[in-house]
Protein backbone atom coordinates (compact mmCIF):
# COMPACT_ATOMS: atom_id res chain seq x y z
CA UNK A 1 0.00 0.00 0.00
CA UNK A 2 2.95 2.29 0.72
CA UNK A 3 4.38 2.10 -2.85
CA UNK A 4 0.83 2.75 -4.16
CA UNK A 5 0.84 5.42 -2.23
CA UNK A 6 4.10 7.23 -3.31
CA UNK A 7 3.11 6.46 -6.98
CA UNK A 8 -0.23 8.38 -6.60
CA UNK A 9 1.38 11.30 -5.25
CA UNK A 10 3.82 11.22 -7.35
CA UNK A 11 1.50 11.73 -10.69
CA UNK A 12 -0.66 14.06 -8.91
CA UNK A 13 1.73 15.99 -7.55
CA UNK A 14 4.55 15.98 -10.00
CA UNK A 15 2.66 17.00 -13.63
CA UNK A 16 1.19 19.83 -12.01
CA UNK A 17 4.06 21.53 -10.71
CA UNK A 18 4.99 23.41 -13.44
CA UNK A 19 1.60 25.10 -14.32
CA UNK A 20 1.23 28.80 -16.40
CA UNK A 21 2.11 31.83 -14.28
CA UNK A 22 -0.73 34.33 -12.08
CA UNK A 23 0.38 36.86 -9.86
CA UNK A 24 2.41 36.16 -6.77
CA UNK A 25 0.60 34.96 -3.63
CA UNK A 26 0.92 33.40 -0.35
CA UNK A 27 0.49 30.04 0.10
CA UNK A 28 -3.25 28.57 0.11
CA UNK A 29 -4.91 28.49 3.41
CA UNK A 30 -4.32 25.15 5.11
CA UNK A 31 -1.84 24.21 2.65
CA UNK A 32 1.72 22.67 2.68
CA UNK A 33 4.61 20.98 1.23
CA UNK A 34 4.68 16.94 1.26
CA UNK A 35 6.92 16.15 3.24
CA UNK A 36 9.02 13.61 0.02
CA UNK A 37 9.12 16.39 -2.18
CA UNK A 38 11.21 19.32 -2.49
CA UNK A 39 9.31 22.58 -3.35
CA UNK A 40 11.23 24.83 -6.71
CA UNK A 41 12.55 27.42 -5.50
CA UNK A 42 10.21 30.91 -5.18
CA UNK A 43 7.00 29.06 -6.38
CA UNK A 44 3.70 28.96 -4.03
CA UNK A 45 0.87 26.88 -2.97
CA UNK A 46 -1.75 27.76 -5.53
CA UNK A 47 -4.38 24.81 -3.62
CA UNK A 48 -3.50 21.44 -2.26
CA UNK A 49 -6.66 18.47 -2.33
CA UNK A 50 -5.49 16.07 0.52
CA UNK A 51 -7.79 12.40 1.18
CA UNK A 52 -6.94 9.74 3.86
CA UNK A 53 -8.09 7.12 0.80
CA UNK A 54 -9.27 7.51 -2.57
CA UNK A 55 -8.96 5.99 -5.90
CA UNK A 56 -6.84 7.58 -9.42
CA UNK A 57 -7.02 5.53 -12.63
CA UNK A 58 -3.06 5.88 -14.35
CA UNK A 59 -3.14 5.24 -18.06
CA UNK A 60 -0.41 3.20 -18.55
CA UNK A 61 -1.03 2.03 -22.04
CA UNK A 62 -3.64 3.14 -25.13
CA UNK A 63 -6.99 3.10 -23.41
CA UNK A 64 -5.34 0.59 -20.55
CA UNK A 65 -6.26 2.50 -17.34
CA UNK A 66 -5.31 1.12 -13.90
CA UNK A 67 -6.81 1.96 -10.98
CA UNK A 68 -4.63 2.91 -7.87
CA UNK A 69 -6.38 3.27 -4.44
CA UNK A 70 -4.34 5.08 -1.48
CA UNK A 71 -3.60 8.21 0.00
CA UNK A 72 -3.95 10.97 -2.14
CA UNK A 73 -2.41 14.16 -2.56
CA UNK A 74 -3.10 17.15 -4.73
CA UNK A 75 -0.58 19.99 -4.33
CA UNK A 76 -0.66 23.16 -7.67
CA UNK A 77 2.33 25.31 -7.25
CA UNK A 78 2.56 28.37 -8.86
CA UNK A 79 5.86 29.97 -10.21
CA UNK A 80 6.77 33.72 -9.27
CA UNK A 81 5.36 36.28 -12.34
CA UNK A 82 8.66 37.30 -13.26
CA UNK A 83 10.24 34.15 -13.65
CA UNK A 84 12.41 34.02 -16.33
CA UNK A 85 13.38 30.36 -16.90
CA UNK A 86 10.88 27.80 -15.41
CA UNK A 87 11.67 24.11 -15.21
CA UNK A 88 10.52 22.05 -17.90
CA UNK A 89 7.69 19.27 -17.49
CA UNK A 90 10.67 16.39 -17.34
CA UNK A 91 12.45 18.39 -14.69
CA UNK A 92 9.72 18.53 -12.44
CA UNK A 93 9.06 14.20 -13.10
CA UNK A 94 12.25 13.34 -12.53
CA UNK A 95 12.63 15.25 -9.16
CA UNK A 96 9.37 13.44 -8.21
CA UNK A 97 10.31 10.05 -9.23
CA UNK A 98 14.03 10.60 -7.92
CA UNK A 99 12.00 11.61 -4.23
CA UNK A 100 10.17 8.96 -4.66
CA UNK A 101 13.05 6.22 -5.72
CA UNK A 102 14.40 7.44 -2.61
CA UNK A 103 11.52 6.10 0.10
CA UNK A 104 11.46 2.97 -1.34
CA UNK A 105 9.07 3.50 -4.40
CA UNK A 106 8.70 2.27 -7.75
CA UNK A 107 9.57 4.00 -10.81
CA UNK A 108 6.84 5.05 -13.26
CA UNK A 109 6.49 6.56 -16.67
CA UNK A 110 3.46 8.61 -17.45
CA UNK A 111 2.36 8.08 -21.34
CA UNK A 112 0.97 11.59 -21.17
CA UNK A 113 1.46 14.95 -19.11
CA UNK A 114 -0.93 16.98 -18.06
CA UNK A 115 -0.70 20.52 -19.24
CA UNK A 116 -2.67 23.95 -17.86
Amino acid sequence: MKKTSYALLALISGLLVATPCAAQGKDAANCKDHPLLTRITDYWIQSCTLKQFDAYAFMVSKGKPVQVEGQYTNIRYQPPAGLATKPSTLQVLRNVENAVKQVGGTSWQPIQARKH
